[in-house]
C-alpha cells in the first residue's frame, strides 16, 4: 500500500517511480538527458545516520547524454520495467 501511494504521489509530481523484481541495491534518478545521479540512500524509508555521513553516498553525474544512456542501459537490463 506504502510502494503504491508513494508512486501515485511522486506522479503528481512529474516523477516515474519504476518497480522491479530484479534486487537492485543503486537507486538513480534521471531528470534530463544530461544528468543522473546514482546513490544507495533509500529515500522513501530511510534518513541518513547524522552520526555517519558518508553512510550513504551519491554520485551526481553530468555529461552529455549521460541521463539518457543510463535509461537506455537499464531498459537493456530490465526490459519488463517501463521507462520513459
Amino acid at each position: 500500500r506504502d510502494a503504491r501511494e508513494l508512486t501515485q504521489e511522486a506522479a503528481k509530481n512529474g516523477v516515474q517511480l519504476a518497480k522491479t523484481n530484479v534486487p537492485l541495491h543503486a537507486k538513480f534518478v534521471v531528470w534530463d538527458d544530461d544528468d543522473a545521479l546514482v546513490t544507495s540512500l533509500n529515500w522513501a524509508s530511510a534518513d541518513s545516520d547524522p552520526d555517519d555521513p558518508f553512510g550513504e553516498l551519491g554520485v551526481h553525474m553530468h555529461a552529455p547524454g549521460i541521463g539518457a544512456e543510463l535509461l537506455r542501459r537499464i531498459g537493456e537490463l530490465l526490459p519488463d520495467v517501463a521507462l520513459p
